[in-house]
């Protein structure tokens, strides 16, 4: 039988793109089996390679603006700077000049977040209060998709989507250090007293969608190697602190999330989560104060006992309040909803409408937000607004998934890495999947960021994913008279190898008689 003539090898250039290497030889792009298919560069756009001066300094800028909009470095020390701002228009002026910005326009997450910024335009035109709506709408949303076309657009290898998911989880870990020196706790929360995380609620959910980063860069550390030991205290702050924020939908979500990390993790994972969370939460609840400890019983027992302090009833008495206002407003969401299903009452105008209707009755409401992700997306832009944002969550979501699922299965080293961030990715947009059933963050930058890194991620891994999985060869030991090694072969192969070479060694007669025979 004679042997499959083998195929053809696809040179690989480096810095192109995956989605250029996945073209065969005559031109047919190879199927990816990652959850989008690749998708060819347009002829403009020029190569960047992993090692070249170009792409480490786009891969540096981009990292550098992740550092700064989630450490909020820059909200207590050297505020009058504007550092953010600046550092996001020199990345965003290099993006324009990669070659790759149509690129990142191309993808299915790219497609879904163009369609959810029509909705908002649309919307906006037929807000309650335009103004507001614009401004919502350029001064936030704008920023936000732009962080994701950045990442998108200038991480082109999957070593720059590694070095990125580290420094996402050295910036949540300086978010914690700062959070644990300057946090207001007067009242028993942390919370920073300016900038975006004012909110003990906010803080909680960055402080959650930042911690499997740690986790990931815990567990890609030598045992005994500086950054392991960093690392680990990181995630000690950072659980002290989240502890301290006292949010209660926070706490909901790490319930949540914690059987599916458990059930979708490997054995040392799964005893390094349970050890890190005993110690987390045996020195928080220490560290509790009578009142935050009183804010977190309202989980079970709604009533303040007589016993306790003014100032643990006042905060008890407020937690419970404060769970009853939401579950009217959540209600009063859904029924804004149903009421304006297709455009809503306008981005981030939920509260303005529940106003102007209660002045039409002669009443007073308070100025309060839904509180609800999901319907604040669904009553202030509508349900086609919803559908694309769940959208976008389950499509990061299912991607980062088969990353991990994919690269855990490869043999070659490199995949270990992308198999990390591609988990840490995962768990992160669950993390924040969850914590937005609490909070109002649709406009934020928080899910268009981690959908860039999975996006990126994705389209730098394609290639080596979708082609066939290379196995280590082994080799004969050397030849004792030539020291040559012998190309490795199955045993019955080399056995008629063998055969074969005996026989033309022997001399003709002795052919011939056995012939004869």
């Amino acid at each position: 039988m004679e042997n499959p003539k083998p195929a053809k090898a696809v040179p690989r250039t480096p810095g192109v793109s995956s989605a250029n290497r996945a073209q065969s030889g005559h031109g047919q792009p190879v199927k990816s089996r990652i959850d989008q298919s690749p998708v060819v560069l347009p002829t403009s756009a020029k190569p960047t390679s992993a090692r070249s001066p170009r792409g480490t300094i786009q891969c540096y800028l981009v990292s550098l603006v992740v550092f700064i909009f989630y450490s909020r470095f820059f909200d207590v020390y050297l505020v009058q700077y504007k550092i953010p701002a600046i550092a996001l228009g020199i990345t965003a002026l290099a993006s324009l000049f990669s070659g790759h910005l149509l690129q990142s326009l191309q993808y299915r997450v790219s497609k879904l977040l163009i369609l959810f910024t029509v909705v908002l335009i649309v919307s906006s035109a037929f807000s309650v209060w335009r103004g507001g709506s614009v401004e919502l709408v350029t001064s936030v949303w704008f920023k936000s998709l732009l962080v994701y076309v950045v990442i998108v657009s200038l991480i082109q290898d999957w070593r720059h989507s590694a070095l990125l998911a580290r420094t996402m989880a050295w910036s949540i870990g300086v978010l914690s250090v700062l959070t644990y020196i300057y946090a207001n706790g007067e009242s028993g929360r942390f919370f920073l007293k300016q900038g975006k995380l004012e909110n003990p609620n906010d803080l909680a959910q960055a402080l959650l969608v930042g911690l499997p980063f740690l986790l990931m860069l815990f567990s890609q550390s030598a045992t005994l190697a500086p950054t392991r030991i960093v690392s680990l205290f990181l995630i000690g702050a950072l659980g002290i602190d989240l502890l301290h924020t006292g949010s209660r939908g926070a706490m909901v979500s790490a319930a949540i999330c914690l059987p599916v990390v458990i059930a979708t993790s490997s054995s040392k994972v799964k005893i390094g989560t349970a050890l890190v969370l005993v110690a987390i939460l045996a020195s928080g609840t220490l560290a509790f104060s009578p009142a935050l400890r009183a804010r977190y019983l309202t989980f079970f027992d709604s009533t303040v006992d007589e016993d306790t302090s003014q100032q643990t009833a006042r905060v008890s008495e407020i937690a419970v309040a404060s769970a009853m206002s939401r579950r009217e407003v959540l209600l009063e969401s859904v029924k804004v909803t149903l009421l304006n299903p297709i455009l809503g009452v306008g981005p981030d105008m939920f509260a303005e409408a529940r106003e102007r209707e209660a002045a039409k009755q002669g009443k007073h409401a308070p100025f309060l937000i839904t509180h609800n992700t999901y319907t604040q997306v669904s009553s202030e832009c509508g349900i086609p607004a919803l559908v694309i944002f769940i959208a976008i969550l389950v499509s990061t979501f299912r991607t980062a998934t088969r990353i991990h699922r994919l690269s855990s299965q490869r043999p070659e080293p490199s995949m270990k890495t992308v198999a990390a961030t591609a988990s840490a990715l995962r768990y992160s947009v669950l993390a924040y999947a969850t914590t937005s059933i609490f909070l109002s963050v649709a406009y934020q930058a928080l899910l268009p960021t981690l959908a860039g890194m999975v996006v990126a991620l994705e389209y730098s891994v394609a290639r080596q994913l979708a082609a066939p999985a290379s196995r280590p060869v082994r080799v004969q030991p050397p030849d004792a008279a030539g020291l040559r090694t012998v190309p490795a072969m199955p045993l019955v192969g080399y056995a008629t190898h063998l055969k074969l070479k005996w026989r033309r060694s022997e001399p003709n007669s002795l052919r011939k008689n056995k012939a004869l025979s």
